[in-house]
């Protein structure tokens, strides 16, 4: 059980920057929609397989 805790901490912190540089990146760039498409794109990608894993995870350890 600790070992998924960690986990999640670990993996919410890189979320966290992700979603930081992210948004940074989109401000900075108001007028190129194809790389703030790219980078929402890439985000939501980037948690769905962080979600994936944090349950495969909870299944090994249960």
């Amino acid at each position: 059980m600790e070992m998924l805790v960690m986990l999640i901490r670990k993996f919410g912190l890189q979320i966290q920057i992700v979603f930081f540089i992210s948004v940074k990146t989109a401000f900075l760039f108001p007028m190129s929609l194809n790389v703030r498409h790219w980078l929402v794109q890439r985000g939501s990608n980037f948690i769905h397989h962080l979600t994936n894993a944090a349950q495969d995870a909870f299944f090994l350890l249960a």
